[in-house]
């Protein structure tokens, strides 16, 4: 049996108070616990939103890019990478657009995964004959593993499969490349013959060819193209530039004289008094 309690008008009005302060004390705290928790789900909410808008682009065109590029992220930053890939694989192997095994090879590329990049690249290459994508991702997965020939021969079917006009110049770059480290020097040369052949007139070819051969130590291929710059531009700035890279590269082969000489033409027209 419980015993009634008796307060005093004073401490009863003591007592109210004293509830009352506890709940606008406790009440904020609550109110911002809800509304953290609600603008996490709204982030997330979003995010998702994100990642599928872009999961449809590039199912629409699977290709490298902003797409890929936001894809990737998302499950790496999710920690779901693994287990995106086993669903491309499922899907891929009912599949016969190669939009999946496409996805699922440049993943696994991007991943540095380059077996199993190659594999799937080679089965979207079968599914989509007229995607140079594939075969251009091929080559550079086929590249990275060291495969230099194989390379080659995938890029020269991107050649063959009308890509964009920018990628067409991109492919022939990394044809290039794998061609001088599958045949030397001289199976480059005959690549980027091809390429200036193609656009003889854009001197931004030459620019690229001449980049491209000193990154990759071919010091004469690069000069040759560094000095027809300088003869083809009619800008002044940009031919001292072009002047003063051969003439770098010349001391690097070790013809002091030639570097000499067009240095000293540098100066005169610098300073013709």
């Amino acid at each position: 049996m419980f015993r009634a309690l008796r307060f005093s008008p004073h401490a009863l009005s003591f007592i109210l108070r004293l509830c009352t302060l506890s709940a606008l004390l406790s009440a904020p705290l609550h109110a911002q616990s809800d509304d953290a928790n609600s603008t996490d789900d709204t982030e997330a909410t979003e995010e998702r939103a994100n990642y599928d808008r872009f999961l449809a682009v590039l199912r629409r065109r699977p290709a490298p890019g902003t797409a890929l590029d936001r894809v990737y992220s998302y499950h790496q930053d999710f920690g779901t990478l693994g287990e995106f890939c086993t669903a491309l694989k499922t899907e891929a192997a009912t599949s016969t657009d190669g939009v999946a095994t496409l996805i699922l090879g440049l993943m696994e590329f991007r991943q540095g995964h380059e077996s199993e990049a190659i594999s799937a690249l080679e089965s979207a290459e079968k599914l989509r004959p007229q995607d140079y994508i594939c075969s251009w991702t091929l080559g550079q997965a086929l590249g990275t593993a060291g495969r230099y020939q194989e390379a080659v021969s995938a890029y020269e079917r991107a050649l063959t499969r009308n890509p964009a006009r920018a990628d067409r110049l991109s492919i022939f770059m990394d044809l290039g490349r794998a061609a001088r480290l599958a045949g030397g020097s001289d199976a480059a040369l005959a690549v980027w013959k091809r390429l200036e052949a193609e656009q003889p007139d854009d001197a931004r070819v030459l620019e690229m060819i001449a980049s491209v051969s000193l990154e990759d130590g071919d010091i004469q291929n690069a000069l040759q193209r560094y000095e027809a710059l300088a003869e083809k531009t009619t800008d002044d700035y940009k031919q001292t530039q072009f002047r003063l890279k051969a003439a770098t590269l010349q001391l690097r082969l070790g013809d002091r004289e030639a570097a000499r000489a067009v240095l000293e033409r540098l100066l005169d027209q610098l300073d013709p008094d």
